[in-house]
């Protein structure tokens, strides 16, 4: 009698268990991150993932992604849904696949915060039996955000540049910095710092500006690393390196890299 109701249960939460609907690629990581938050990286449903997506323990199929998908592997996805970031190349190579379905999601120049929520959303009606877990997750980043809504920067630790990639031990600064997207993003939408100014969201910086109007500016770089909390890696008094999965990720990792670094820093 144990064993038939032990099976009557296992069937039951297997049948009404968080799920996806139909068969899924995620050329996006914001999506992607979006389901290993919901414990479906490993759902039958997930057919692939992009190889460039900071997930763990995910043992399916990595694509090349983006626009280097070749024609074969895009006739394999027919009737299957495929979740991709913005991006006009990559939109007219899918397009050209009418059996596809096509979900764009765009997180350019959005906070850490309204992009989770975009990702959640473009997500939520491809889940079945998920709507509890969806609004745990929804909770959690509200939470996050209000974390970072009401904790401020010193004033002497307030004028922040950020970079993608990191910093060399040489003081060297990586190419591009990132002002109106993703963690610095989130801290100028309350105007917590001070950094670069310029109204893109990603930036080849002047040297001649570096050097004198931001030479007290305190640099960052970000690295999408294995390291589940974040690291910093302080090189003198205005250089630092942030080692962070995920830290250059639209979306929830972004989040909870924002709300750790601003409590710490």
């Amino acid at each position: 009698m144990k064993v038939i109701s032990l099976l009557l249960f296992l069937f039951t939460f297997k049948a009404y268990a968080c799920e996806l609907k139909k068969p899924t690629y995620s050329l996006s990581g914001p999506i992607t991150m979006i389901l290993e938050e919901l414990d479906l990286l490993n759902d039958k449903n997930l057919k692939a993932i992009s190889v460039f997506h900071p997930v763990k323990d995910y043992q399916g199929k990595r694509l090349g992604g983006g626009i280097f998908l070749s024609a074969k592997i895009l006739k394999s996805l027919n009737s299957s849904v495929v979740f991709f970031d913005k991006s006009e190349e990559l939109k007219r190579s899918l397009g050209k696949h009418k059996k596809l379905k096509l979900v764009e999601v765009n997180t350019r120049s959005m906070s850490a915060y309204k992009a989770t929520i975009v990702s959640i959303e473009k997500i939520r009606s491809h889940l079945k039996n998920c709507s509890k877990k969806v609004e745990a997750l929804e909770e959690n980043v509200f939470q996050l955000w209000k974390e970072v809504e009401k904790n401020n920067f010193e004033p002497s630790h307030n004028k922040l540049i950020f970079f993608i990639d990191e910093i060399s031990s040489i003081k060297k600064l990586p190419r591009t910095a990132i002002v109106n997207d993703g963690v610095p993003k989130s801290f100028l939408v309350k105007k917590k710092i001070k950094t670069y100014k310029t109204p893109l969201e990603y930036v080849n910086w002047s040297s001649k500006m570096m050097n004198k109007q931001y030479i007290k500016y305190k640099k960052i770089g970000l690295v999408d690393a294995k390291d589940e909390k974040l690291r910093i890696q302080q090189l003198d008094s205005l250089h630092y390196n942030l080692y962070y999965r995920g830290a250059l990720t639209p979306g929830i990792r972004q989040l909870r890299l924002a709300s750790e670094l601003i409590k710490k820093w």
